[in-house]
């Protein structure tokens, strides 16, 4: 270009100058189309992702209080049942899956971690950073428990047990006692549950009552509480008990 006008083209389409601003909106319409189409894609990638996540808790809320109390007794009664038979079944196991077994526990509470992580994130949604703060405090004491307290595979199921059974019996509470008192008598029934436990493993042969698994067990349920309090927050519409 030396200072010449754009001359037009020999077919009469235009100026050279002309066809070259058309054929780079022609580009950048391309490349717009292009950004709009992955976005698209990603948007229903994420979609689908979150459809897939999903699960619809709706049916556990419509559960009548009979029926939850009867599987707050089903689940109870099966700890118990099992206990006659706990050293063999562990000897079993241990004799097929050797020391494999010891890490079972961590896997299985690795994957509700994980699980949880996912559903407040992509399901419930949740923006508060005290929410996310909490479970990382309550997933970082439930480790230190099963690092220092639980020596062996099988004491590594406590934690997951009872931390399980606290969360049926504060779902069993929750719709009878109001809000200031549930996690208390949670609390209060885990215990008692936990003795129990143990008062029967004292009984049977092979098995003794230990004091350090009835304080494990209620500090399993009670790890259980503060997770539903601080990082589920479920509502609370308990009868108001005098």
């Amino acid at each position: 270009m030396d200072g010449k006008p754009c001359l037009g083209n020999q077919d009469g389409t235009g100026t050279d100058c002309e066809v070259i601003v058309h054929s780079k909106f022609r580009i950048a319409d391309c490349g717009l189309n292009n950004i709009n189409s992955k976005i698209k894609n990603y948007s229903k990638f994420y979609n689908n992702c979150i459809m897939s996540l999903y699960i619809n808790y709706d049916f556990v809320k419509n559960v009548s209080q009979r029926w939850r109390w009867g599987i707050v007794a089903i689940y109870t009664l099966a700890i118990y049942a099992f206990l006659p038979f706990g050293p063999r079944f562990w000897r079993v196991v241990l004799r097929q899956w050797g020391d494999s077994i010891n890490y079972l526990g961590w896997f299985l509470i690795c994957v509700l971690g994980v699980y949880f992580l996912i559903y407040l994130i992509f399901q419930k949604e949740v923006r508060e950073p005290a929410v996310y703060i909490a479970f990382f405090l309550i997933s970082f004491a439930c480790i230190v428990i099963l690092k220092y307290m639980c020596s062996t595979g099988p004491e590594r199921f406590h934690p997951l047990i009872y931390g399980i059974l606290g969360c049926i019996i504060f779902w069993a509470f929750k719709n009878d006692v109001k809000k200031t008192r549930v996690y208390l008598y949670t609390t209060i029934l885990v215990f008692l549950l936990g003795v129990i436990d143990e008062s029967i493993q004292g009984l049977l042969p092979m098995r003794v009552f230990d004091v350090k698994d009835i304080f494990m067990d209620w500090l399993s349920a009670g790890m259980a509480e503060l997770f539903i309090a601080f990082v589920l927050k479920p509502s609370i519409c308990g009868s108001v008990v005098n």
